[in-house]
């Protein structure tokens, strides 16, 4: 679940090649086009430009894992009040985005509050469910299901009513998840599949292979082991080659999982131990919690009960710093 530059006008050949670079998942080349476009934007005096460069900027960092570094490329400084509210509330998502990852849940919260003023002032739904997307990412992150299924549900009759496919997309996908993580998994499987048609049609196959993945977590939930590989190894194929970090550690520990249902816990390991090493290396401490979990269990499936401990009570740890800093949002 990612947020998305909605859909607007783009004058610059500059920016139209690097969304496409993104869209692709040629993430150094959309940073490299965005330096070089913030540069000619600036020269011109045209903050506009600047900032639509800066967030797609943020969002090729962000791909790659580098949350921290995305959310500096987004800045601290207030958008000013006379640029279109478009960009404003884009800017604001896309800070509480990198927040929300970086684990920093009630500052997430504010900003998207913020957000929220910007689109009513305006009268704009298509904002305002443009920030229904970006809250329902937060309340995925704070694990609060019904009020991230409230947010899909709102954006979807908004992107329903104006068609708005992206959004339309946006919101399949959080209603997927929503019943994916409570293991309504046949529930949750035609909205994926929907969500990944929509991207596709819609030019984002980056997005459209996430739900493949999320597909794949739910055919796993059901014990289809073969078809949950088959999503599961395209996705890390996918994320291997365009170097999306913050999607390959959900990959690699996926195919543990297959592994680790099919009692062949030596692969198993090696899947686990990559997916929390990349997640420590990103600081998602949501993962490391679930990673540590998957190599209890692995340890304890391999006759290695003091390794499963030692995993186990380090889960704990991390699960603990996790919950206080959802309990501080709430």
């Amino acid at each position: 679940m990612t947020s998305e530059v909605p859909d607007k006008p783009m004058p610059v050949a500059g920016l139209e090649t690097a969304s496409s670079a993104l869209q692709r998942g040629e993430y150094k080349e959309c940073i490299a086009l965005c330096a070089n476009g913030i540069s000619n934007a600036q020269a011109e005096g045209n903050e506009t430009e600047v900032w639509w460069f800066r967030c797609l900027r943020a969002q090729g960092l962000g791909m790659q894992g580098l949350f921290g570094e995305a959310l500096s490329a987004l800045g601290t400084e207030e958008v000013r009040h006379h640029l279109d509210a478009n960009v404003r509330v884009q800017v604001m998502a896309q800070r509480a985005f990198y927040l929300a990852r970086l684990g920093n849940y009630l500052q997430a919260k504010n900003v998207l509050e913020q957000a929220a003023s910007v689109a009513k002032a305006e009268s704009n739904e298509k904002l305002l469910a443009e920030v229904q997307l970006n809250r329902m990412t937060l309340f995925f992150y704070l694990a609060e299901y019904e009020s991230m299924e409230e947010c899909a549900e709102a954006a979807l009759a908004v992107a329903q009513e104006e068609s708005l496919h992206s959004i339309e997309a946006g919101a399949c996908s959080g209603l997927g998840k929503s019943s994916m993580v409570r293991r309504r998994f046949r529930e949750a499987i035609p909205w994926y599949e929907r969500a990944r048609m929509l991207f596709a049609a819609e030019g984002l196959p980056v997005d459209a292979m996430r739900m493949g993945s999320d597909l794949g977590c739910c055919y796993l939930g059901l014990g289809e082991l073969d078809k949950a590989m088959e999503l599961f190894t395209e996705a890390l194929r996918f994320s291997e080659a365009t170097g999306a970090r913050a999607c390959m550690h959900h990959d690699r520990a996926n195919i543990g999982c297959v592994y680790l249902q099919r009692c062949e816990y030596g692969t198993a390991l090696s899947h686990f131990q990559k997916a929390l090493e990349i997640a420590s290396e990103l600081g998602d401490q949501i993962s490391m919690g679930k990673w540590l979990r998957n190599l209890s269990l692995t340890y304890k499936g391999m006759g290695d009960p003091m390794q499963a401990i030692a995993c186990e009570l380090e889960a704990e740890s991390v699960n603990r710093r996790v919950a206080q800093a959802r309990a501080a949002a709430r």
